[in-house]
């Protein structure tokens, strides 16, 4: 199980827990239920001014990817799933992005699938036409990256600059190519 707790909107603590329920009739409805001991981990909430962490995963088709290899250059990082709607609906943002900067060697694009395996990101990408840089997590739940980057929604588009400090977060729609193309102007 896991459960968090909000405060005016910024994730407070996160709680990722094993807990049976007894079956019905083993319990009154009526009386609290003891979950026993349990530890809460402060929640990671990446503001903009800090330093992305780096990570070592693997790409869809195999490869080793590590941010930090980019460093240099701006980052649009797209955290998303197939089985995500709103990732879904920001793909064309996100190729409109592509096919606007996406030959300007400033840039670098990743998107990280969270995916529980890769056939289905691997499809949908090759199908969508998502030719930028696509990454693997793996199911969510065993994914180490996204608690380092506070990432307890998806999608979760975030621009860090060549310096490896996060620009921007909580992106989406045409404020991803408004970002960008100011980043770039300058």
């Amino acid at each position: 199980m896991t459960c968090n707790s909000q405060e005016n909107g910024k994730m407070m603590a996160v709680l990722h827990e094993h807990i049976e329920i007894p079956q019905a009739g083993t319990y009154s409805a009526n009386e609290p239920f003891d979950l026993g001991k349990v530890t809460l981990e402060t929640a990671v909430n990446l503001k903009v001014g800090d330093l992305a962490p780096d990570f070592s995963v693997t790409s869809l088709d195999g490869q080793p990817l590590q941010l930090s290899s980019f460093r240099g250059n701006y980052v649009l990082l797209d955290f998303w799933a197939t089985w995500c709607g709103p990732c879904i609906a920001e793909t064309s943002h996100l190729k409109q992005v592509y096919d606007a900067f996406g030959k300007d060697g400033r840039l670098v694009m990743i998107s990280l699938s969270l995916d529980a395996d890769t056939a289905e990101p691997k499809k949908f990408a090759r199908t969508e036409g998502m030719v930028w840089t696509q990454g693997f997590l793996g199911e969510w739940s065993k994914d180490r990256v996204t608690p380092t980057y506070g990432v307890y929604g998806i999608p979760a588009i975030l621009l860090i600059d060549p310096g490896g400090k996060v620009l921007a977060t909580d992106l989406r729609g045409p404020k991803i190519k408004e970002a960008i193309a100011s980043v770039l102007a300058s």
